[in-house]
């Protein structure tokens, strides 16, 4: 069971539950708000348990912080729709490609848009 703690000289509370393989994590959580700090452990706990229990994926694991981040915050992680993921990749392209291949990888991602 997820729990928080405070240690001396720290205003944040840690966060204390088990991994996916029974191993405890301490982990600041870096909020002096205890119920905010209690959110997150939990929402920790629960992705550590998905992945012990092979339901775990990388969209699991940003839903799981995007809604921490909601919780706590008030406002979700952005998320970039295809198009946007897409610019981005073209534009890291020529950095490490050829022009030839750049071209071509903007000609497919042209035609799937």
């Amino acid at each position: 069971m997820a729990t928080v703690f405070k240690r001396d000289g720290s205003p944040f509370w840690f966060a204390c539950y088990p991994d996916r393989n029974g191993k405890t994590i301490r982990k600041s959580t870096k909020t002096s708000d205890r119920a905010a700090a209690t959110r997150m452990s939990l929402e920790w706990e629960h992705a550590e348990q998905s992945a012990r229990e092979g339901h775990a994926s990388i969209a699991t694991f940003q839903k799981v912080m995007s809604d921490i981040s909601e919780k706590v915050m008030g406002e979700a992680l952005p998320s970039m729709s295809i198009r946007q993921y897409f610019e981005e990749w073209l534009s890291y392209l020529p950095r490490t490609n050829a022009p030839t291949t750049v071209e071509r990888y903007s000609h497919t991602t042209r035609l799937f848009l």
